[in-house]
């Protein structure tokens, strides 16, 4: 069985327990095909190793490093890194990198003294300008060492097609595979739409600015003026500026409910509860949270940016234009009307079959045989 090293930039821990979610999940759909051992270093406010089992096939190696000056860290970041390559010398066939910056300095230095081949993930939507903090901001020796990491991989791969174009048109040309990120089909399952009013319509974040979550609320507000037959519950962290715009417009606890962040099971029931999903973002490399609502057979309203407009056609859902509440407006009274007209078992099964553990483990397993036969030619 093939033996693969994760160096992974994000990726779940005790300290932030949805850094890279997404990046775990397909690390345990991968595990079916082979062995996998996961690295990621944490810098925080105390020290600690801690080795997980997650299955017979998948080892995460979590790494709390206290934070000290800049150089103090980089060098703990190299030192356990080099740690690792000599615990499994004999035991790597291929590293695969989740998310370039700043795992992705380590599999490159791998690669040029050890002659190990590396294979970068990036999900990173930073490749334009509707992000405030994009890769144009970022320094010559940010864009330097990010374009060596990506000229020098033997496979680049992305969570869309549009973020492989946006990689081509800002950092450097490489030919790029779309592996999308994974959905567990045990939780997001699908479940006939109850057909019991109000309406509901769900949003799932970390409510971050990108997702234009006061958007959301103008269109909203603009519905219940036309109709009141709906409700909008948030799945997130609680902004205090958005809970105060929904007081300011009468809308929180009548047509708003923002319930916090819950865990994963439950998102998967806060999903099957609600009649359509709708992301209204400025920028989207994916969107994890559509993929899991297709799954579950739910038509979809998404902003027509990044790799979200890719996951949506006239079966499953609508499109509107970034930042134009009115459109959205339409196409919320539009999805109400015609929810009926949706086949929702075919939205889950169609979704299914791209998303599941298997579709996307398997990707990456054919992959990974591709490169480990090219390098041993």
């Amino acid at each position: 069985m093939k033996n693969i090293i994760w160096l992974c930039s994000w990726y779940p821990n005790e300290v932030d327990k949805f850094r890279g979610d997404f990046v775990q999940r397909q690390a345990v759909a991968t595990s079916q095909f082979c062995k996998i051992n996961v690295v990621h270093v944490m810098f925080c406010d105390y020290d600690k190793y801690e080795i997980i089992n997650v299955n017979e096939n998948l080892t995460e190696h979590i790494y709390y490093v206290k934070k000290k000056n800049k150089l103090s860290n980089f060098l703990f970041y190299f030192f356990i890194h080099q740690k690792i390559r000599r615990q499994f010398k004999n035991k790597i066939d291929l590293v695969h990198v989740q998310v370039p910056m700043n795992a992705g300095i380590m599999a490159l230095s791998w690669k040029l003294f050890y002659k190990i081949p590396y294979v970068v993930t990036e999900h990173y939507g930073i490749y334009n300008l509707n992000i405030k903090e994009n890769y144009f901001t970022r320094n010559w020796l940010y864009k330097f060492t990010l374009r060596k990491i990506i000229s020098l991989s033997n496979a680049l791969t992305v969570v869309s097609n549009s973020l492989g174009i946006e990689i081509n048109e800002a950092v450097i040309k490489k030919d790029f595979v779309v592996v999308p990120n994974v959905v567990d089909t045990k939780l997001f399952s699908f479940q006939e739409p109850s057909i019991v009013k109000p309406f509901r319509f769900i949003h799932i974040s970390n409510m971050i600015p990108v997702k234009n979550i006061e958007g959301i609320i103008n269109a909203i507000e603009k519905l219940s003026l036309i109709r009141n037959d709906f409700e909008f519950h948030f799945i997130g962290r609680i902004i205090p500026q958005y809970l105060e715009l929904a007081k300011l417009k009468n809308l929180n606890n009548k047509f708003i409910f923002f319930k916090g962040e819950v865990p994963y099971h439950q998102v998967a029931d806060e999903v099957k509860n609600c009649h359509a999903h709708i992301v209204f973002s400025n920028s989207e490399s994916q969107s994890c949270v559509t993929l899991e609502s297709l799954c579950a057979g739910r038509p979809v309203i998404v902003s027509n940016v990044g790799g979200v407009k890719e996951l949506v056609n006239e079966t499953n859902g609508y499109k509107v234009e970034a930042q134009q509440v009115d459109e959205l407006v339409s196409k919320m009274m539009l999805i109400i009307e015609n929810y009926s007209t949706f086949n929702y078992s075919k939205i889950a099964k169609d979704a299914q079959n791209k998303y599941s553990y298997n579709a996307v483990g398997d990707n990456f397993n054919q992959l990974y045989q591709q490169l480990i036969t090219a390098s041993y030619q």
